[in-house]
């Protein structure tokens, strides 16, 4: 199933279409304020009743990546599979990175990150409150 953006309303609501029908499944993210919430993947009953409901995390830290060498685009990924590159680039901001330019990406849910430079991965676990720092050597 592709991507896709929807915008909320004042309310915080937002009407979601499926070009292609309801999925089977599904989740769904937000981002608002400079802070991030991911959803759980969905199943077909919890889509037909057509209300998903997701609230933005309050317990909200950072990552700051740094390369000492090498230039690339940067993956970021949730434990429980979600690309957050992929969502930034979705929004127009794909991580990039580079041994001048270091990415520090705040609002992110406290939880474990994957962060993937050219095949290499390391983990870093974001607090609330605080930036976890990713280096590259």
């Amino acid at each position: 199933m592709p991507a896709s953006t929807s915008a909320a309303d004042i309310s915080g609501s937002a009407d979601v279409a499926f070009s292609s029908g309801l999925p089977n499944q599904a989740r769904f993210a937000v981002a608002y304020a400079n802070r991030w919430s991911f959803g759980q993947w969905l199943g077909d009953a919890e889509l037909q009743s057509g209300e998903v409901s997701l609230q933005v995390a309050r317990d909200i830290g950072g990552l700051f990546v740094v390369s000492d060498r090498q230039a690339a685009a940067l993956s970021i990924a949730t434990s429980d599979g979600w690309n957050v590159s992929t969502l930034l680039t979705i929004l127009g901001r794909r991580p990039s990175i580079g041994p001048d330019r270091p990415v520090r990406l705040d609002g992110l849910p406290a939880g474990s990150y994957a962060v993937v430079l050219n095949g290499q991965t390391l983990l870093a676990n974001v607090n609330a409150a605080s930036v976890a720092e990713v280096r590259f050597r």
